[in-house]
């Protein structure tokens, strides 16, 4: 079972096909409200009913966690410190925004209706159309929303999938700012790291590379601390890919680091290393990235 973003047609959904095509006994999508009911749901069911289904069929979630022109979703950001969930996958998925309406004619638009990121991709064309604007939990829920209310004034900025499925007109095509649009999503679990492999169906061509996540706090706000964290990864010859600040919410001008790496064979070694330097140190995974 994996949860994702819904409703029927969002992008959530496209990465969730995708990795559920690579997950045994995982085929069933559900759809969530929002990015909080999806690490909910995980919380809660850890596993599902042993009576119906083996250990192995465990519960997945589908999240949002990068955009190439907005950045970081800050809110799956959160919640993979505050939660305790693993990343088991990631895949990148091209965003190809429509603009889709019941109307057959854009003039008659007034509002846009669509998930806050697509939107902030879609700015400059939604300002030179003098739109307002009105954020949505998804870009299928909005186009879900306007299907409902038959209004040729309200429009939707979603996917092109989502005008067939809610019979809407596709009234203009890739309108984000930027066209190398791609939206970075991960597959995550209550599941531990060594527990999953047998679960996944990977074969070597699948596989781009092998990646880990950790969230650092450190010890100390003083000059060079962060070089410290960072000279460690430098003495075992671990490339890092990704280097994030979020607020620690503990205190005003306090951060924690998140951190994309290479696989290293030796983690223990290298925790072992940066507990100098660190008062928090959290292990996100180990996965694979497609």
């Amino acid at each position: 079972m994996i949860y994702c973003l819904g409703p029927m047609g969002s992008y959530s959904e496209k990465a969730a096909k995708l990795f559920a095509g690579h997950l045994k006994n995982s085929e069933e999508i559900i759809y969530c409200n929002s990015i909080n009911e999806i690490f909910e749901k995980l919380e809660k069911l850890e596993k599902l009913d042993t009576s119906k289904h083996d250990d192995n069929n465990l519960v997945y979630g589908v999240v949002p966690s990068e955009n190439s022109i907005e950045g970081s979703v800050t809110l799956t950001q959160d919640l993979l410190m505050e939660t305790n969930v693993n990343i088991l996958a990631e895949i990148d998925i091209n965003i190809e925004h429509a603009l889709v309406s019941t109307s057959n004619d854009k003039n008659t638009i007034k509002r846009v209706l669509s998930h806050p990121q697509a939107l902030a991709q879609c700015r400059n064309y939604i300002n030179s159309n003098h739109w307002v604007t009105e954020t949505m939990e998804s870009t299928a829920l909005s186009a879900k929303t306007i299907a409902e209310k038959q209004d040729d004034g309200l429009s939707a900025i979603c996917s092109e999938a989502n005008a067939e499925i809610y019979d809407l007109n596709i009234l203009d095509k890739n309108i984000q700012d930027y066209k190398n649009n791609q939206t970075r999503f991960l597959l995550i679990s209550k599941k531990q790291n060594k527990e999953y492999i047998k679960d996944i169906n990977f074969g070597i061509d699948d596989l781009k590379r092998v990646k880990s996540t950790v969230i650092l706090e450190l010890k100390e706000n003083r000059a060079g601390s962060l070089y410290d964290v960072l000279g460690e990864f430098k003495k075992l010859n671990i490339d890092l890919s990704r280097i994030e600040s979020r607020p620690s919410k503990t205190k005003l001008g306090t951060y924690v680091f998140y951190m994309d790496f290479e696989y290293y064979e030796n983690m223990d070694e290298l925790f072992n290393n940066l507990n100098k330097w660190v008062s928090k140190l959290i292990y996100l995974g180990t996965y694979f990235v497609l």
